[in-house]
């Protein structure tokens, strides 16, 4: 029996390697487009453990994979299956698995094109794998491969759509798809008290930022931390520290009034817990607070098709082991992409690049090698020949060897929201302010 072309069954085969991001938006992509349509089985090759060439395993990747595409819908359109390569450095040997993981391919011609994602894998993997698909299969293998460089899909020819536009994953499945687990939050009541203050203060904040004047607050949080550092009761720093406010002008007079105001209360009242957290609000948290908003701003302003594809959220903690966690300050999708933002009120420029260089660690633990950082900082721009965003982002970029669009610094002179929203637009959305 003759079998009709264009009812033949396509097969597209992927390779996992240590960054299973891409692969995973390849896949997808390729599942849900017109253009490769009956793509009825998958093949994930994945690296099998081989402690003598010091080999590491990437079969959890691979299962991490089929399990998200068949969250999004495709586990009864699609057969996935999940092959071992036993050496991924020795052509022969691969071609040897190849052969023997996929011998169906080359005893049966019931099927159309195959669809070969080299984004993963190694280079042995690559080409071994590809020169043996065309001998064996007619020549049907059309390369598909995703550019980190510009998120795009790159066939033989051409390239394609930027995917960041096409395939949508929230923060979870990204997490999850890197093998880390999101901590629950605890239960906390919710202090009405607290959060009125705290927002009366932010306001007040805000109107500094835009007055070109925080820095003078950000001094002011140096100040309390000497202070409470020198062993002298916290609320006695508070009001030493906010007291020569009561001459200043508006708003700082305003806030070093509501702060040294709310800190009386609570010393009345014996409210430590409540005095703890109001100093957790002041050492920084405000400052994460206000990006948050001014990226919620930004959000609000795209296009109904536009607002799909960027989420975010704030305060995340995720689980390492039952003894560690560690806190995400911000982090935002825009399609499959992650972004970690990282504030820090600190002038100290060893600090910051302290702060910089763990963000960049932690956003490519759970954002994969295509996770681009924001370091937001108490610094300014340019403060000294040495000192100041400019350079604290030319370093980080010289020393963790990234590329110019994977980290971000901005100072304190740099937060009006204006000025914000339009970085956030350039550096995520990579539009004009």
């Amino acid at each position: 029996m003759v079998i009709d072309e264009k009812s033949k069954k396509n097969i597209l085969i992927s390779l996992v390697g240590t960054n299973p991001l891409p692969v995973a938006a390849l896949s997808l992509y390729i599942l849900d487009k017109d253009n490769f349509k009956n793509v009825s089985s998958l093949y994930l090759l994945y690296s099998e453990e081989n402690e003598g060439i010091s080999q590491v395993s990437t079969k959890g990747y691979a299962k991490k994979i089929k399990e998200l595409i068949s969250e999004k819908g495709y586990k009864d359109k699609v057969s996935i299956k999940l092959l071992g390569i036993k050496d991924i450095g020795v052509p022969a040997k691969i071609i040897q698995d190849a052969k023997e993981l996929l011998t169906d391919l080359s005893i049966n011609n019931n099927y159309g094109k195959i669809y070969f994602n080299y984004t993963g894998g190694t280079k042995p993997m690559s080409t071994s794998i590809y020169n043996w698909l065309c001998d064996n299969t007619n020549n049907k293998v059309e390369l598909v491969y995703l550019d980190a460089r510009t998120s795009s899909i790159v066939y033989h020819h051409k390239r394609g759509e930027d995917l960041r536009n096409c395939v949508m994953l929230n923060i979870n499945n990204i997490i999850d798809l890197h093998d880390y687990e999101r901590k629950k939050p605890k239960n906390k009541n919710n202090d009405s008290e607290i959060g009125d203050v705290c927002k009366n203060i932010l306001g007040k904040l805000k109107k500094l930022i835009e007055k070109g004047q925080i820095d003078k607050f950000i001094e002011k949080q140096h100040h309390l931390h000497k202070a409470i550092d020198d062993k002298k009761p916290m609320e006695e720093s508070v009001n030493e520290v906010f007291k020569e406010w009561e001459k200043a002008e508006e708003p700082l007079k305003e806030v070093g009034k509501k702060i040294i105001d709310y800190t009386n209360k609570c010393r009345n009242n014996n409210s430590k817990h409540k005095f703890l957290k109001f100093l957790k609000f002041l050492d920084g948290r405000w400052l994460e607070i206000y990006v948050y908003k001014v990226l919620e701003n930004v959000k609000d302003n795209l296009s109904k098709n536009d607002k799909k594809l960027l989420s975010m959220e704030r305060n995340l903690k995720i689980k390492v082991s039952s003894n560690k966690d560690f806190e995400l300050d911000i982090v935002a999708v825009r399609g499959y992409q992650l972004f970690l933002i990282s504030c820090t009120t600190s002038t100290s420029m060893s600090l910051c690049k302290e702060k910089g260089f763990e963000a960049y660690f932690r956003a490519k633990q759970i954002g994969g090698d295509e996770a681009r950082v924001i370091l937001i900082t108490g610094l300014n721009k340019k403060e000294s020949e040495n000192k100041g965003t400019e350079i604290l982002q030319k370093d980080l970029r010289l020393f963790t060897g990234t590329r110019n669009k994977s980290i971000l610094a901005i100072g304190a002179d740099e937060l009006k929201k204006d000025i914000l929203k339009r970085k956030f637009r350039e550096f995520i959305l990579e539009k004009e302010g």
